[in-house]
């Protein structure tokens, strides 16, 4: 958990400081809201790992004890790791460019259509990707919330 604030912490700061800003680049925004959402998932699965570790440490576990919470956290672990490699691959890749230039941009292609000088655009699929994925990704882990009983299972 410290880890997971610090990185967000730092994240901020380092936004804040340098010419990427918080709010210039779409890459530097998709980071923020997924280092956010980390955040929240560990702060909400904290207590299925303190009850397994209270009861791990009170009594011997046999391979089928508790198996369902177990294998719910090796399956948070992998989310988080694909949620590490995700804005990992965006920090290199640097997509999308900047946030308001892309409007302006779209704005001034439409004139120039208009007045006859060029084609109309292509779609812009890798941030159709991006949001699918996305939606995909909020709609597994909400839908995982309410098929298990939600939180209070824990």
């Amino acid at each position: 958990m410290p880890s997971s604030l610090a990185a967000l912490a730092t994240g901020v700061v380092q936004a804040l400081g340098t010419p990427w800003g918080l709010f210039k680049h779409y890459w530097v925004l998709v980071k923020l809201v997924l280092t956010v959402g980390a955040t929240l998932l560990l702060l909400l699965h904290m207590q299925p790992v303190a009850y397994l570790a209270e009861v791990a440490a009170k009594a011997d576990l046999s391979a089928t004890d508790l198996r369902g919470l177990r294998l719910q956290l090796l399956a948070d672990a992998a989310a988080a790791l694909v949620v590490l490699l995700a804005a990992t691959a965006i920090s290199v890749y640097k997509p999308w460019g900047r946030i308001g230039k892309w409007r302006l941009q779209k704005q001034a292609h439409a004139q120039a259509v208009a007045a006859g000088h060029a084609t109309a655009l292509p779609t812009p699929w890798g941030r159709y990707l991006l949001i699918a994925g996305l939606v995909l990704l909020l709609l597994f882990v909400i839908g995982k919330h309410l098929l298990s009983g939600g939180m209070g299972h824990h």
